[in-house]
């Protein structure tokens, strides 16, 4: 956790969510509490404006039109600008750039690979109008498409101490070999040490697709390997939870009994049961829940060892 020292930030810069004039916006705040030593960090703000026509390539306008667009563009590089300014006044290393460019997530994922950065940061507005749902679908393809880890913040600051719920699988299968998913642990206590927060494990398995199976052995054999995978880690028994639910239903459910602050997952996290019902759950998770959801890459975790996000 404490090579976090690059983190781009992307921003969607329309009003509808841009009332905190007196400080950074909320995905920087959650995003800089990651960051353990502030000399080294360097910020990246994107701005991006998600039209289609505010592509310079767009040619169904007018002059006129051009040119109001063109004013438009000033006023939301303007705010980026303006969050630029503060965090420089705040001693951090930024870079901003405003970005014309549909889809947006995209070249997003290309940035993220040129900076090489430890981890991507975006915003989703979940109060917003339903012609903002746009803006939501757009973060699940930055989810599929980007190469780096990935924090996507709701509207919520976290905690002093934030309440980290990680989801694991300690199951084989053949999207997820068991060390990957031990990385993932590896993430979130990382996490739990530089947040000062309080870690708990969710693995969720759901009898439903199996029921001519014998309900005690089905669950003998999911706590055996949950135990198993925790064995080389300190964790308060009660802080383990193992949930006959579907893995939406569990995390619907202990997010409101913890009160949640973040959820860390995968974008592997399937089970057949949820695939056939709703697909990933990463989107339902994107979707449903109002936690903050750090959605940790199969590269990434697999070299974790090295850094958090590298």
């Amino acid at each position: 956790m404490d090579t976090v020292n690059r983190i781009l930030i992307v921003f969607d810069l329309y009003k509808d969510y841009r009332e905190e004039s007196n400080q950074v916006p909320v995905e920087v705040r959650n995003a800089i509490r990651l960051i353990s030593d502030k000399q080294t960090a360097h910020l990246i703000l994107v701005g991006c404006g998600i039209e289609e026509y505010l592509r310079d390539s767009y040619s169904k306008f007018g002059k006129d039109a051009i040119a109001k667009r063109r004013e438009y563009c000033k006023i939301l590089e303007g705010r980026l600008k303006a969050v630029a300014d503060k965090l420089t006044k705040q001693h951090y290393q930024v870079t901003f750039r405003f970005l014309r460019t549909y889809p947006r997530y995209d070249q997003i994922a290309q940035l993220s690979n040129k900076y090489d950065v430890d981890l991507v940061v975006q915003h989703v507005n979940s109060n917003a109008s339903p012609q903002r749902f746009l803006s939501a679908n757009d973060s699940w393809q930055l989810v599929r498409t980007c190469p780096r880890s990935l924090l996507v913040v709701k509207n919520k600051d976290w905690k002093n101490s934030p309440v980290i719920i990680v989801v694991v699988d300690p199951m084989p299968s053949y999207h997820r070999p068991l060390p990957y998913h031990s990385a993932i642990l590896d993430v979130a206590f990382q996490a739990k040490v530089q947040l000062h927060g309080n870690l708990h494990v969710v693995h969720a398995y759901s009898e439903s697709p199996w029921p001519f199976s014998n309900t005690e052995s089905l669950k003998n054999k999911h706590k055996k390997a949950l135990v198993e995978m925790l064995s080389a880690y300190r964790i308060d028994p009660e802080s383990v939870h193992l949930v006959d639910k579907t893995p939406l239903y569990a995390l619907l459910d202990y997010k409101e009994k913890l009160e949640a602050d973040i959820i860390i997952m995968d974008t592997l996290s399937k089970s057949k049961f949820t695939e056939a019902i709703s697909g990933n759950l990463t989107k339902s998770v994107l979707d449903y829940l109002q936690s903050d959801l750090l959605i940790v890459k199969q590269n990434d975790a697999e070299s974790v060892k090295n850094g958090f996000g590298r």
